[in-house]
């Protein structure tokens, strides 16, 4: 084996190389055997569901979170007939969130937390919305101008896609884009786009900590102990951790 030249910051990068092959650090599989897990995003991919659910429009497979508020159903039809006139009604799912693997090798800048999340990561229910390509771009282009970056993350997947999701939006930011379109701020104000109870809410929170345990440790559980009429959206294929 060939060892770099004996300078500081060579001697540095080859241990780093070292450390990562001999000890690899998935920084995003969570040590649960029960959270849909994926190793690579091709493999995701190809276990995605082709056929949108019965009564959905063909279009429509971007996936966009739901809850009461700035992310609800409410929201998102208001934005879309604002920008394109009308909007057939969204339908609501629900699903046990995935993961998708990210990196396998150990990385000195991978926050103290992701550790964490390897550790407990908690199962949980999510719910959803599908949107058309036309429709992502009007809600897209509405958040962003309105202060609210959404991302789709590999850490909330889903049977048709990762999660679109605006995490931690100020108060003050949500509650003003909520009025400017002429809905409220309360949960009530957001029937369609109810939880099921059991299911955590994401918004105004980092996603390690809407997947892990609560401060004190205590398991939150997270999985909806009654779907509430809502369709729920099955994997087709369960990764054993």
């Amino acid at each position: 084996m060939t060892t770099p030249k004996s300078t500081p910051k060579n001697m540095a990068k080859y241990l780093m190389r070292q450390r990562i092959k001999n000890h690899p650090f998935d920084s995003c599989k969570p040590n649960n055997p029960n959270i849909p897990f994926f190793y690579m995003s091709e493999e995701y991919r190809r276990c995605l569901l082709a056929d949108p659910p019965a009564g959905s429009h063909p279009d429509r497979s971007c996936v966009y979170l739901v809850e009461p508020g700035l992310f609800s159903i409410e929201i998102y039809e208001a934005i879309i007939t604002k920008s394109l006139g009308c909007c057939p009604a969204l339908q609501k799912y629900i699903c046990e969130c995935g993961v998708v693997q990210l990196c396998r090798s150990a990385n000195p800048y991978v926050p103290a937390s992701a550790a964490v999340d390897r550790r407990l990561r908690e199962e949980r229910d999510i719910c959803f919305t599908l949107v058309s390509l036309s429709e992502r771009i009007q809600i897209h282009n509405w958040m962003d101008a309105h202060g609210v970056k959404m991302i789709a993350t590999p850490q909330m997947a889903t049977p048709y896609g990762y999660m679109k999701v605006g995490m931690e939006v100020d108060v003050q930011i949500r509650q003003k884009a909520c009025e400017e379109l002429g809905l409220g701020f309360d949960d009530a104000d957001y029937p369609r786009s109810a939880l099921p109870p059991g299911v955590i809410p994401v918004i105004n929170k980092s996603i390690y900590e809407w997947s892990l345990l609560s401060a004190d440790g205590i398991a939150r559980n997270g999985r909806a102990t009654d779907d509430c009429g809502i369709k729920r959206i099955e994997w087709p294929i369960r990764r054993v951790v």
